[in-house]
């Protein structure tokens, strides 16, 4: 139910206006009123004495008095405007509001309002209109621009009751209305209650509250150094029902607000009235910190960008949860640990660790982010490091560039390097080592090597014959190098072209491998060395017409 908000305010006038001209000190209407100056009412009024010292000089500036000084001016509730975009006029609903004085301004239903501009000029007839539940239209004709939509405490004498008897002379509360510029409000007895801009034909084409920061409309507001909350409470010892000390809201010893509950267990609560959450909070402070005073336990710096989490007494962690309640990061202060189940980068895909030392105590150390099969490149076997573990990468493991391995180097696979590699240390190789051009070197590792020794002659060593071969058969192919070397050389006569010997490889697999051009009775001469897959290699020895012999030693380093 409602409650009916009272009668429209009209009093008895138990004073008299001096002899004389007009005075605005006798003009309960101007500012500069005081009835101390004002004579009381001729003999025949009734009880013009008393009552007009109480009224006048008693319950009237005391209601002055309280509004002044245990309030600041506003509107306390109602007095809304509204306007038609494009249209004429500015309603104003009922309501109350207080000026600077401490005069209540009550816009009743039922009452009047004046809105005649000039009813401060002295001889102005009233320009009085009926307050409906809809309140009063204020007319905007003849108006053009920004102006403010103003009320002021007013009264106007009831010249229809004294017509009807000359011993009552009453006024009536008549808030006046008005539209008024920046330069014509004065803050001592208008209270704003809205703005309106005014095209060159009187029509509203826009309303607001007001300037921001600037002139506008206010509420009315209450000084005071506490305030303190009170709320309904069931007591059972014995059974009943109390208002009971909730908390207060004062000014601080030292400066600032405080928030003071009456218990520890209680909370303080910032809520939407719906029920759900509401837009944001800011806390423009150099400094934001939460626990005891003398010692809180997280702090926010927002001078300096810094959020402090624990302190004395306190050992600090921070906790991420997911939607159902489930930790999903922590942040440990004793330890410095931070317990995370995923990283990903902010931006670029990059995420930067900057350290000395980097320690990661895992087993499995998995790259899965173009062959998204969680391979292991790193696993840490007991006192091994494996890369590659069990050949995830099935393609196996490429390293480009400078490559300096100290200590044991063991390659199970295909071992590719762009640039120089350096080993210092054992290299054990289990498949083939190729050159820069991709051509097989010798067997990794050489485990095997067989010698021979090749003599060929002529002249006195004539039955050997002037050429002597042997093959090497090893009964499939197989990754060797093999060279043939002059062991010694002996000459019938001096040195001649004739007297020349060769060591050579004949032939791989029965097949020629090239000639070296020659002449004179040694003829064309194969190369003395070559290394790749084969089964069989022939050597083969030359001497010339006036040696007497040649030894060739034979050498093949195989798997």
């Amino acid at each position: 139910m409602a409650v009916t908000p009272p009668k429209p305010l009209s009093r008895t006038n138990y004073l008299s206006w001096p002899p004389g001209s007009y005075d605005a000190n006798a003009d309960p209407n101007s500012p500069s009123y005081d009835p101390s100056l004002i004579l009381p009412a001729g003999p025949g009024y009734p009880n013009y004495g008393d009552l007009a010292l109480d009224s006048e000089q008693y319950f009237r500036p005391l209601e002055r008095v309280h509004g002044m000084n245990l309030h600041a001016p506003g509107v306390g509730s109602g007095m809304q405007i509204q306007c038609t975009a494009g249209s004429p006029n500015v309603q104003i609903l009922p309501g109350v509001a207080l000026d600077a004085g401490g005069k209540h301004i009550f816009l009743a239903e039922g009452g009047q309002a004046e809105i005649n501009p000039d009813a401060d000029v002295p001889g102005s007839p009233p320009d009085l209109v009926s307050v409906t539940a809809s309140g009063v239209t204020l007319p905007t004709a003849g108006y053009t621009g920004a102006y403010y939509v103003v009320v002021q405490w007013w009264e106007t004498w009831d010249s229809a009751a004294y017509a009807s008897d000359p011993n009552v002379v009453q006024y009536n509360d008549t808030p006046w209305l008005q539209l008024v510029t920046s330069v014509e409000y004065n803050p001592d007895v208008h209270v704003v209650l809205g703005k309106v801009m005014l095209d060159g034909s009187s029509n509203v084409t826009a309303a607001s509250y007001g300037d921001t920061g600037g002139l506008q409309r206010t509420s009315v507001s209450v000084p005071a150094q506490s305030v303190k909350l009170q709320r309904a409470s069931t007591t059972t010892a014995p059974p009943g029902a109390q208002s009971s000390e909730w908390g207060e809201v004062r000014a601080r010893e030292a400066g600032g607000i405080e928030i003071v509950t009456a218990h520890q267990s209680d909370q303080v609560n910032l809520l939407a009235e719906s029920g759900g959450n509401f837009s944001s909070v800011s806390v423009a402070a150099e400094t934001t910190s939460f626990g005891t005073p003398a010692h809180p336990s997280i702090v926010l710096n927002a001078a300096n960008g810094i959020a402090s989490i624990g302190g004395d007494g306190t050992e600090s962690q921070l906790q991420m949860l997911d939607n159902n309640g489930n930790e999903t990061m922590r942040l440990e202060g004793k330890t410095g640990a931070a317990v995370v189940q995923q990283l990903n980068a902010f931006q670029n895909g990059v995420i930067n660790v900057n350290t000395t030392y980097f320690r990661c105590h895992a087993i499995d150390f998995c790259l899965d982010g173009r062959s998204h099969n969680n391979n292991r490149a790193l696993v840490d076997w007991g006192d091994q490091l494996v890369i590659n573990f069990a050949n995830d990468y099935g393609k196996g493991t490429q390293i480009t560039g400078d490559c300096q391995i100290t200590g044991n180097l063991s390659v199970d696979g295909f071992l590719s390097a762009q640039s120089g590699a350096e080993v210092r240390g054992d290299l054990t190789v289990d498949d083939t080592l190729f050159d820069g051009n991709g051509v097989p070197l010798m067997g990794n590792p050489a485990r095997k090597v067989r010698l021979w020794t090749l003599v060929a002659g002529a002249s006195d060593f004539s039955s050997l014959g002037g050429v002597n071969t042997h093959d090497v058969d090893f009964g499939s192919p197989t990754q060797l190098t093999a060279f043939a070397s002059l062991s010694f050389s002996q000459e019938f006569v001096s040195v001649s072209y004739n007297g020349a010997g060769s060591a050579e490889i004949s032939a791989i697999d029965g097949g020629g491998i090239g000639t070296y051009l020659n002449s004179g009775d040694i003829g064309d001469v194969s190369f003395p060395n070559w290394s790749g897959m084969a089964q069989t290699v022939t050597f083969r020895a030359k001497a010339g017409s006036d040696s007497k012999g040649i030894g060739v030693s034979c050498v093949v380093f195989f798997e």
